[in-house]
């Protein structure tokens, strides 16, 4: 699932001595991981992380996805990679 939010919120301006540049950030939740890209106002990619998520099969043909779980796995590749 790519989750698509408002880009002003997505959206980052950042100064570095005198320059101001935008990133943006995008995150795909999916149910074997979550990728995140930060890509410069250009659209070129700057950084790429990725962390697996923890699936549980409580029954046969179940999966269910730890939702605190997939919090810490997105919180992991938004601000350790």
């Amino acid at each position: 699932m790519l989750l698509i939010a408002n880009l002003q919120t997505l959206s980052k301006d950042v100064t570095v001595n005198t320059t101001t540049t935008t990133y943006l950030i995008g995150l795909d939740l999916g149910t074997s991981a979550v990728k995140g890209v930060l890509l410069d106002a250009r659209g070129r990619v700057c950084a790429e992380a990725s962390a697996e998520t923890v699936l549980s099969h409580p029954r046969d043909g179940w999966v269910e996805v730890d939702t605190e779980g997939h919090y810490r796995t997105v919180c992991d590749v938004w601000l350790n990679h």
